[in-house]
């Protein structure tokens, strides 16, 4: 191996330790100051939330998201495409500000909820202060920085967290929620600001300019149908049902794509370039979808069916008995999440042998089958409205299982059982759970009986059918854990 090809291995490691870092503190720690926030304010609050920054950030994540990435896939880039994609920026992020100011008034109205408006006013900002860093997240990305990536996303979680939770407790409602997004980005702005060194200036090239739209407006286009096929559900809910069962439905949601999120997106980093590298040779294609199928299945799986088991329990315990609406949908949304991450592996492997058009067609499809579910059935409520869009994947991931090999090259069978044998210890785990009886103690311990059951019925039938599975899975995560740094007390001395 030559030295530049071991510098960029140590720089892909690297940038993947501190990735799966800041993805996994992260998560848990916006979860932690939602769960608070949760406790203080009303559901109804994080409805109207929820559904405007859902406007917001599909505009957010239309072009500029696409433009940053746009400058990260340039194959050499110079300072003044960096230059051009910050003044790009800031004139997409004024346009949607502008946008977002002029229509919410028309969005409060359709939804008869004034509170829309504000709200979509405020949180536009947000779209202003995002165009001022998205280049330098693209120049932080393309120069390995991720050290810094994840230093901000923590330091501004956590600062805005504390303010909005201050607020609230002092009964400052809503204002408290719209504080803690506008802070904790605002707070991410000046933080990579201060870690990159890279600094704008003032020159604009149009022929840079269009080399940059020219991978970022397809990528815009993807994203935004990607964005919409995960967030639809919650504006129809809000326009259908009203904000509180809005936030009854975006806090099921939130936990649910919580877990999603710190699992499925750090395996998925790895996944296209791994099945890209294999794509020539049919038998280690299918040797890597059914390892990675399998480790997939295993880890997220059991974790899925906990939440759908102990969706009842969590909520109390999360939110208390205000939020207890809430467990029903999710129940249904993490239980029909189990298959989500082998839908993805099976998607990215067509990905990576060119069929995107495959891609395409089958989140049209999942789409297209949802909307017609909720025309007919999504007025009666909330856990109907989450049927509508947990159970379309299902029929496309049997469909995808069945045409999707002639895309991927799966040998169908091997593929079914190394996806098979996790499921069926998940199945052996949630009749363990399921028979725990309820010991009238407080929703506090029977989680924790509910917990300790689960897991020790997996571990047992894992022990028996996943053996070579958590071999593979351990590697891995050893490596990874190794190249995270470390507090001085978790260190030995010498």
């Amino acid at each position: 191996m030559t030295e530049q090809s071991e510098n960029l291995k140590k720089r892909v490691m690297s940038g993947i330790s501190w990735s799966f870092l800041d993805n996994t503190t992260q998560q848990v720690l916006s979860l932690l100051i939602f769960f608070v926030l949760g406790r203080l304010l009303s559901p109804a609050l994080f409805g109207i939330l929820s559904t405007s920054l859902i406007f917001v950030n599909l505009l957010r994540n239309m072009v500029l998201n696409s433009v940053s990435t746009g400058l990260v896939m340039l194959r050499n880039p110079v300072d003044e495409d960096y230059d051009t994609g910050f003044w790009l920026c800031i004139i997409i992020a004024f346009f949607g500000f502008v946008v977002a100011n002029i229509f919410a008034s028309a969005i409060a109205s359709l939804y008869q909820v004034r509170a829309f408006e504000g709200v979509i006013r405020a949180t536009s900002i947000i779209l202003l202060v995002s165009g001022l860093g998205y280049a330098h997240t693209g120049w932080a990305k393309r120069n390995f920085r991720f050290k810094s990536l994840a230093m901000r996303g923590t330091i501004s979680t956590g600062v805005a967290g504390a303010l909005g939770i201050g607020l609230a407790v002092l009964g400052y409602g809503i204002t408290a929620l719209v504080v803690n997004q506008i802070v904790s980005s605002v707070l991410g702005l000046l933080l990579i600001w201060r870690a990159i060194p890279w600094r704008p200036k003032m020159r604009f090239s149009a022929s840079k300019a269009r080399s940059i739209l020219v991978t970022a407006l397809p990528l815009g286009g993807t994203q935004s149908l990607q964005f919409i096929a995960q967030n639809f559900d919650t504006v129809l809910v809000t326009y259908l049902l009203g904000p509180l069962n809005g936030g009854f439905y975006a806090a099921s949601k939130r936990i649910v794509v919580a877990v999603q999120i710190m699992l499925w997106q750090p395996m998925s980093a790895v996944t296209l370039p791994a099945f890209a590298e294999v794509a020539h040779d049919t038998r280690r294609l299918n040797d890597a979808a059914v390892r990675m199928g399998a480790i997939v299945m295993a880890t997220t799986a059991p974790l899925f069916a906990g939440l759908a088991l102990t969706a009842p329990t969590t909520i109390l315990v999360l939110f208390g008995s205000k939020w207890a609406a809430a467990a029903p949908t999710m129940t249904v949304l993490a239980g029909f999440a189990i298959i989500g991450p082998s839908l993805s592996l099976i998607q990215t492997a067509a990905l990576a042998l060119k069929h995107g058009k495959f891609v395409l067609i089958s989140t049209l499809t999942q789409m297209a089958l949802s909307l017609i579910g909720i025309y007919f059935w999504g007025g009666r409520g909330p856990v109907e409205i989450a049927l509508c869009i947990s159970a379309p994947p299902v029929m496309v991931y049997i469909g995808t299982l069945l045409i999707g090999r002639f895309y991927t090259s799966f040998v169908l069978g091997r593929y079914l059982v190394g996806v098979g044998r996790p499921l069926l210890c998940t199945a052996l785990m949630g009749l363990a759970v399921w028979s725990v009886p309820d010991l009238r103690a407080g929703p506090v311990a029977q989680l924790m009986l509910m917990v300790a059951v689960g897991a020790i019925a997996y571990a047992a039938a894992g022990a028996l059918l996943l053996r070579d599975t958590m071999n593979e899975f351990s590697g891995p995560v050893s490596r990874i854990w190794q190249r995270v740094p470390k507090p001085s007390f978790l260190t030995k001395r010498t």
